[in-house]
């Protein structure tokens, strides 16, 4: 008997797929990252109010808070995409910086530094790193 070989669809041969941009995983994993910041900024804030914490230590706590909250975002969207989940992790990351960085300037009306750029630099990196280290779905192809 001999073996069928399956169709390929025409125009479409030998070409590969590339990482894709999922919108709507990016868009939930950048929630997410909100979500879980606003969590973790609120215990930290009740951890300050309460304990006899010195506020020398605050910047450094919500710099971390802020850290993993990004990298939540990314490992959030990382679980969502097949494909490209760096990608969606890093643009979770600066998403997240952006919006971040819109507040603050609203809110403080200080002139962007460098420090600003690094910081943005950094999210991106955190939220890739998320999309790294997710655990990546699996492809189901029909036989």
């Amino acid at each position: 008997m001999a073996r069928v070989m399956p169709r390929r669809r025409a125009g479409v041969a030998n070409q590969a797929e590339g990482p894709r941009i999922h919108l709507a995983a990016i868009l939930l994993g950048t929630l997410s990252a909100f979500v879980l910041s606003l969590a973790l900024f609120a215990i930290v804030s009740i951890l300050f109010a309460y304990t006899a914490l010195p506020d020398t230590f605050m910047p450094l706590i919500a710099t971390f808070a802020g850290v993993f909250s990004v990298v939540w975002g990314g490992f959030t969207v990382g679980r969502k995409a097949v494909q490209g989940a760096l990608l969606n992790g890093g643009m979770v990351g600066l998403l997240y910086g952006l919006v971040v960085l819109v507040l603050g300037v609203l809110i403080l009306s200080e002139p962007l530094g460098t420090q600003v750029l690094w910081r943005l630099g950094g999210a991106i990196v955190c939220g890739a790193v998320g999309g790294f280290i997710a655990p990546k779905p699996k492809i189901r192809r029909r036989h």
